[in-house]
């Protein structure tokens, strides 16, 4: 029983996993944006960034985010938007680790749940958008 329940499930593995990561970018960009002194404190102190610089990137980075997420949710674009999730948080894992190792501070272990994400990220992009999206509802209607 347990076994025909998982297969009955498997092709909605990318749904489940869209939604997640929708939720997690979602949210990480939607601080950026509604508390914005907290990460563009967090830029400013590991990439020596002035105040306006910071600002900017910040607010970048939210709406970024944000578009993630939605496309994500929605399941459209994932072929894109999976490899451009997974290249930006390549660049952040890279910077991050590299700007503390360089200082010899501690490096915040939270900051390891990205590469979690990361492989979420790579598996979306493998696998596609699954059931439930934008994309195969699009195909159905082509033929």
């Amino acid at each position: 029983m347990t076994q025909s329940f998982r297969e009955k499930l498997t092709p909605y593995a990318p749904l489940f996993l869209r939604l997640g990561l929708a939720i997690v970018f979602f949210i990480f960009g939607l601080q950026k944006l509604s508390s914005p002194e907290q990460t563009r404190a967090e830029i400013q102190l590991f990439l020596n960034l002035n105040l306006g610089t910071a600002a900017a990137l910040n607010y970048y980075l939210g709406i970024f985010e944000i578009i993630i997420s939605l496309g994500f949710l929605l399941g459209i674009g994932i072929r894109l938007l999976a490899p451009l999730a997974s290249l930006f948080l390549i660049v952040f894992l890279i910077s991050f680790i590299s700007i503390g190792l360089a200082r010899g501070t501690v490096i915040d272990p939270t900051l390891f749940r990205d590469f979690g994400l990361l492989a979420g990220t790579i598996v979306l992009w493998l696998l596609g958008p699954g059931p439930f999206s934008i994309e195969e509802m699009r195909k159905k209607k082509q033929g």
